[in-house]
């Protein structure tokens, strides 16, 4: 019985050369192993140039060096080989070829949306580009794969009841033995690379996700079968409130079993609300709060924390966003803000002035506005929002615990509206840039209002400090920075980590690095003016690094601008 015909193999459709001829067998091999290596070497050099500030970008640079001498090395050694094969020069890969490499190329020119501030240390990276030079440096390695591959169909020809081995002629099965199994060996540099492209992938995700292991483990807790967050607990348990599981799950149970069931969850909320407030908690005892609630939403619903926090926004703070807007007469004239230092600092100041920032006179939910007039003739805008200023939740200040819910839960708030007020008061106009800042709840109300204000003002930037997350993001194309204390729990209130990437740069900084810190500490708005100018010296020593950052604190305007300054008093119309 005659053998069965061996299928002559291809390489990229083009069919491998007859057996009897296993010199151009060889020549065929080496040509390709030298094209995929010019693939591999453009994927590395992309792959390098990704923005990334810190030690570990240094190390990662230096690792993605070594591996592209390593290229030149083997690229020399195949264009050794091809001419002592008597092959003319290689065209190299073809366009399209290029293109599996080469397309997108976001790494080249993006931009650090991650910083990370520690002691004497700082890191800037771009999530999305650093994952984009994983990438790239994965495809890199199948190239070398490739080469590989290439180099042993140099020494193997099909013959006629399988695969033989054949001496190249000359010296160059020593030269392609030599290049498969010693220190250029492409298979080796294949592994080398995907390693590389692990760690850039792993530290890719850690930038986007952007979570510390305290916010991890803060996040494990949960209730309910382990389908929901307990958010904030352990912190809300550090600093007194040590009734939030009894808490959510006596309003749950009344709910959930009593004859009026609303009538009895409002009062059971009531009286647990009472003892909450008494064990001295921070902002973050809401959220623990809405966190027990959660308990009686379905597993099946998404986005369980705003879903709670709506849900309790119907029973403790009903009432709509009607505001009425009380001018303060002859309020202070603030300076003119530089970086996200001068930003923090109105919005610490306007806080009232029972608070260790506030100045004196300043009542509470109070909006600061500030008209910059640049030396060019040019005009933008900042609007400072303070943080949570009452425990009470309805016919309170505007800066109540009522606010806080209805922002979480998505639902129309007091202070959003009242910003949005506030910029038809003082006269902005709709081709000016207005940068929204605040701490704590003032974050989210900037978040809120620059999604609400979209289309009717200009919204240059948003800067957060120790805020949640609002649901629904804000407008493609405004830059948002965002500064959190990995000891700030109020953050995570949401449920959700903060993302860096796209529009959001995230900036965070561990206290501890300096001090032991409590949880309230970590989320003053004093510590975050530090952190801000913390931030600002560092982008300025490392220009380039954070063009998030740079982008909002451009609008501020150069030396030499000028700021007038308004305050209002956001009061419920409601409350008369």
């Amino acid at each position: 019985m005659a053998p069965r015909p061996v299928a002559r193999p291809s390489v990229r459709g083009v069919p491998w050369p007859a057996p009897p001829d296993l010199a151009a067998v060889t020549r065929a091999g080496a040509v390709v192993a030298h094209d995929d290596v010019d693939l591999a070497r453009a994927g590395v050099v992309a792959a390098a140039r990704v923005p990334w500030v810190g030690a570990a970008a240094e190390s990662y640079r230096a690792a993605v060096a070594e591996q592209q001498a390593l290229l030149d090395r083997l690229r020399a050694a195949l264009e050794a080989l091809l001419t002592d094969l008597a092959v003319p020069g290689s065209a190299g890969p073809g366009p399209a070829a290029w293109g599996r490499v080469l397309a997108g190329a976001t790494c080249w020119g993006a931009s650090g949306r991650s910083l990370r501030l520690g002691a004497g240390t700082f890191v800037a990276v771009d999530p999305e580009a650093l994952a984009d030079a994983a990438g790239r440096l994965e495809r890199a390695s199948e190239a070398l794969d490739g080469a590989s591959a290439a180099l042993v169909r140099a020494l193997w020809a099909p013959g006629t009841s399988g695969l033989s081995i054949h001496a190249p002629t000359g010296g160059s099965a020593a030269r392609v033995g030599d290049l498969l199994t010693g220190p250029l060996a492409p298979g080796r540099a294949a592994a080398r690379l995907r390693e590389l492209a692990g760690s850039a992938r792993a530290a890719a995700q850690l930038h986007r996700d952007g979570e510390s292991r305290a916010h991890q483990r803060l996040r494990g807790a949960a209730v309910a079968a382990g389908h929901v967050p307990l958010v904030g607990a352990v912190e809300a348990w550090a600093v007194g409130t040590t009734g939030l599981l009894r808490a959510g799950w006596r309003v749950g149970f009344a709910a959930a079993t009593g004859d009026d069931p609303l009538a009895g969850a409002r009062r059971e909320a009531g009286e647990v609300w009472s003892e909450a407030v008494a064990a001295g908690g921070v902002e973050v005892t809401l959220q623990g709060v809405a966190g027990a609630l959660t308990s009686a939403v379905p597993p099946v619903l998404p986005d369980a924390v705003p879903v709670a926090c709506a849900g309790l926004a119907a029973l403790l703070a009903p009432g709509g966003a009607e505001v009425t807007l009380v001018p303060r007469v002859d309020p202070p004239q603030l300076p003119a803000p530089h970086g996200l230092a001068g930003i923090l600092a109105a919005v610490a100041t306007t806080y009232d002035d029972g608070q260790p920032t506030g100045l004196p006179g300043t009542p509470t939910a109070t909006l600061t506005v500030q008209r910059l007039d640049h030396p060019d003739g040019s005009r933008s805008w900042l609007v400072a929002v303070p943080g949570t200023q009452s425990w009470g939740f309805e016919h309170d200040v505007a800066t109540d615990m009522g606010t806080n819910l209805r922002l979480v839960g998505g639902l129309p708030d007091a202070m959003t509206a009242g910003v949005l007020a506030a910029l038809g008061a003082a006269g902005v106009a709709a081709d000016e840039p207005v940068v929204l800042a605040g701490h704590s709840q003032g974050g989210m109300v900037a978040l809120a209002a620059a999604a609400a204000a979209a289309g009717t003002y200009r919204i240059g930037g948003v800067v957060t400090a120790g805020s949640p997350s609002v649901p629904g993001g804000t407008p493609p194309g405004v830059p948002v920075v965002r500064l959190e204390h990995d000891e700030d729990v109020v953050p995570q209130a949401d449920g959700e980590p903060t993302r860096a990437g796209g529009d959001v740069t995230r900036v965070t900084r561990s206290l501890a690095d300096d001090h032991p810190v409590l949880p309230t500490e970590a989320h003053g708005v004093a510590g975050y003016v530090r952190t801000a100018g913390l931030t600002d010296a560092a982008v300025a020593a490392a220009p380039g690094s954070s063009p998030g950052v740079t982008a909002v604190t451009g609008l501020l305007g150069a030396d030499g601008t000028t700021a007038t300054t308004w305050q209002y008093r956001v009061e419920r119309a409601a409350d008369g």
